[in-house]
């Protein structure tokens, strides 16, 4: 299922950084990572997100989106994420990246560092992978 960015009024209402905000999409199939994702944006983050259950339709949704990064859960019901993240890769008409997100070490297991976040996730170490890879 495609979901539309998340509506951020009341930020585009607190100033001229809302029209350059940084839009992430995030993929996962757990119900409880895209809750936290949700509050992290409630937290006055400078960032837009949008949020996919359905990893089938996330090449319909990128071309969409246009998201500036990519947050993907390694291990989805469906289609194995690090075999997904090539699709993307592959399929994108310009670069996107993607931070590949598990519970399990293993998982990173040929991803660079700093493409790879173990869950649980925390508020702190999101932002910074976010402001890092995107450069603000």
């Amino acid at each position: 299922m495609l979901l539309h960015w998340e509506d951020n009024t009341d930020k585009e209402l607190k100033g001229s950084m809302n029209s350059d905000l940084c839009k992430v999409l995030v993929i996962d199939d757990d119900e409880d990572i895209l809750n936290w994702f949700r509050m992290l944006e409630k937290q006055d983050s400078p960032y837009r997100f949008s949020f996919m259950q359905d990893e089938l339709e996330i090449l319909k949704a990128i071309v969409h989106l246009k998201p500036d990064l990519i947050f993907l859960d390694i291990c989805l019901s469906h289609i194995d994420g690090k075999k997904l993240s090539e699709i993307i890769r592959i399929a994108s008409t310009y670069h996107i990246q993607i931070v590949q997100m598990s519970t399990r070490e293993t998982f990173a297991t040929g991803v660079p560092e700093n493409l790879f976040m173990r869950k649980p996730l925390e508020r702190k170490a999101v932002d910074a992978k976010i402001r890092t890879l995107l450069k603000i």
